[in-house]
């Protein structure tokens, strides 16, 4: 899991085996504080899948680094409908990993903003 976090770009983020994400219900959580926590049978996943899961929670800690400026932009709110599991998606998308949900360019284009730490 450490690899795989390493090669979406969290080489310096935190990483803790842990069963308690969402009362245990998620596989992987990001926290505010600047770590990944995630379940132990998230090491058994193909590697598509985890590089994608570390990718995405790459994002969350990235979004907490602007979560104020986040969450009073307008473009949040019509693009993604001011949902950061959605922009979570898109973001882990344009550093190429794609999950199951599919991002317009408009979105991938804000998405991208989020990594330099920019919201419009």
């Amino acid at each position: 899991v450490r690899a795989a976090l390493n090669r979406v770009g969290g080489a310096g983020v935190g990483l803790y085996e842990s069963s308690s994400c969402a009362g245990g219900s998620a596989p992987a959580c990001a926290n505010s504080n600047g770590y990944i926590k995630y379940r132990a049978d998230v090491a058994n996943w193909s590697s598509g899948r985890l590089h994608w899961a570390m990718a995405h929670e790459l994002a969350h800690i990235y979004q907490f680094r602007v979560w104020g400026r986040l969450n009073s932009s307008s473009s949040y709110a019509s693009l993604f409908r001011g949902d950061p599991e959605f922009l979570a998606n898109c973001m882990a998308l344009v550093r190429g990993y794609a999950g199951s949900v599919g991002c317009n360019s408009e979105q991938r284009a804000w998405a991208s903003g989020i990594w330099v730490g920019a919201v419009r």
